[in-house]
């Protein structure tokens, strides 16, 4: 009985040997190995540089969002920070005393704020499991010694506040003598954020696994045209996590009709959605900054190698600072919100503007020599005059300075924004309310 046992699964292991030194095995191994290695190899770099790249961005916009916070406050009122009867105030005026600037906050962004007298919460968005603030609370010893002690920034993926895990950025609360008196903390729940690469990945490996499915009933020609794709989409999505927002995946890899054009589309939404989320101002939905100097390069490059013009604007909303004085930040805010739309709307199928900063913004008209841009121009500032801003004191106008530069060959990207800022801040000097080429 035993020998006869014995002799099935020496039987069984010898027709199973055979089977994996055959042509159709090694084949249908080579057809399904790499495209496995490589779908793990994409989601695994995928999810490292979408987080990083997301860690970046939350990181800087966190920090610019801490300093307005600090800005507010100091323009409260005039004197210093006081904390009296367990309520802070600015030159004896209350602070947040209802919490409406934490609050507006987080209504806005979905970001919640503290503030800080020394390491202790005064006025917060964050809230104790029972609902109620955590007003009382102290800060973390680490975070209080950072900030309070050394006076420096503290950011960190992973702070902890009220049992809650937060990407937060902490910076010091200083009167006007620059004594630190507090902190200002900034977060946004790791939740929310990793939330969004989570969202991007499964995209992706619902995908890849489609993808294992067809890999497993091809022919071992078309096998090597699927690695060959897969190759093609990791570089594409290795670019696209890298902040290359201007990537191009093989023509090819769209035009299939099975599971690996549909991961070829499904990146291209993914880049899609990461150039909105990394690429776009979160207030004016232009390009901002980085994405719009990309598309600057591109333009710069198209010059160079093909002679195709184009004239860049550098503008700045005339006393912007004055209506953020007298209207307050928040009209400030619908002013730059509806200065973006009208920008929108005149440069369909002209070109593209980017928030450059603040209440600064660049216009670039592609295949476009500069008489024809200022000739835009023109109307667009008539345009930016004629709108009307409400707000509760009362309806007013706006206007814009521009200073006007035609790109020509081999002229560094740096050196043209030097000359139109230079005739932007001409036109300031001019009196404003005017294009200067």
């Amino acid at each position: 009985m035993q020998g006869a046992i014995r002799s099935k699964k020496e039987d069984w292991l010898i027709a199973m040997k055979k089977k994996s030194d055959s042509i159709a095995f090694g084949m249908r191994l080579l057809a399904l190995l790499p495209p496995v290695c490589l779908g793990i190899a994409v989601l695994l770099l995928a999810a490292y540089m979408l987080y990083d790249s997301a860690k970046l961005e939350t990181k800087d916009g966190l920090k610019n969002l801490a300093y307005a916070v600090h800005k507010i406050c100091e323009q409260q009122a005039p004197g210093d920070f006081a904390l009296e009867n367990g309520k802070m105030v600015k030159g004896g005026k209350p602070l947040d005393p209802d919490f409406a600037l934490v609050d507006q906050i987080y209504s806005v962004s979905g970001i919640d704020a503290t503030i800080f007298w020394g390491d202790q919460r005064i006025s917060t968005s964050v809230e104790e499991p029972d609902g109620s603030r955590a007003v009382g609370t102290r800060a973390m010893p680490e975070v209080a010694d950072t900030v309070l002690r050394d006076g420096k920034d503290y950011f960190s993926a992973n702070v902890t506040v009220r049992d809650t895990p937060y990407f937060g950025y902490y910076i010091p609360l200083r009167n006007p003598d620059r004594s630190i008196i507090g902190m200002v903390f900034v977060g946004k729940t790791r939740k929310l954020v990793v939330g969004n690469v989570i969202g991007a990945m499964l995209l992706i490996a619902a995908a890849t696994i489609l993808t294992f499915l067809l890999v497993g009933v091809v022919t071992v020609p078309y096998s090597k045209n699927i690695v060959k794709s897969l190759i093609g989409t990791k570089n594409f999505l290795e670019s696209v996590a890298q902040g290359n927002q201007d990537g191009i995946i093989n023509k090819k890899v769209l035009d299939r009709r099975d599971e690996i054009g549909e991961i070829g589309r499904l990146s291209l939404a993914l880049q899609k959605s990461v150039t909105e989320m990394i690429g776009t101002d979160a207030l004016t939905h232009l390009h901002n900054r980085r994405s719009g100097r990309q598309l600057l390069i591109s333009a710069i490059e198209e010059l160079n190698q093909h002679q195709t013009p184009f004239t860049l604007a550098m503008g700045d909303i005339d006393n912007f600072k004055k209506v953020n004085d007298q209207y307050g930040h928040l009209i400030g805010d619908v002013v730059l919100s509806t200065i973006s739309s009208i920008f929108s709307d005149h440069m369909k199928g002209k070109g593209f503007a980017i928030r450059w900063g603040g209440e600064e913004f660049v216009l670039v008209y592609e295949n476009m020599d500069q008489n024809a841009a200022v000739a835009h121009m023109e109307k667009l500032t008539q345009r930016i005059r004629e709108e009307k801003i409400q707000s509760e004191n009362g309806v007013f106008s706006i206007t814009m300075t521009f200073g006007v530069s035609q790109g020509r060959k081999d002229l560094e990207m740096k050196d043209l924004l030097a000359e139109a800022d230079e005739k932007l801040y001409l036109g300031k000097r001019q009196g404003k309310d005017q294009i200067v080429r």
